[in-house]
């Protein structure tokens, strides 16, 4: 899972791997309050970097994941 955060922003972005086929990533617009998903996107793995990119230059930033 990648997760991106903005400050003063009320949700947090979390990119997550489709289970079933992992061609396939689930873009979760998720509420930081409650963990309610807002919107739900789906793009493909190859599409990863652009999409990374574009919410980097709109001021998301990534966070550093626990292993």
């Amino acid at each position: 899972m990648i997760l991106l955060t903005k400050p003063n922003s009320k949700i947090r972005i979390e990119i997550v791997n489709d289970e079933e086929d992992p061609w396939f990533l689930y873009v979760n617009h998720v509420k930081r309050a409650s963990g309610e998903i807002m919107h739900s996107s789906m793009i493909v793995e190859k599409d990863l970097r652009t999409w990374l990119s574009y919410l980097e230059s709109s001021g998301w930033k990534q966070q550093p994941q626990d292993i």
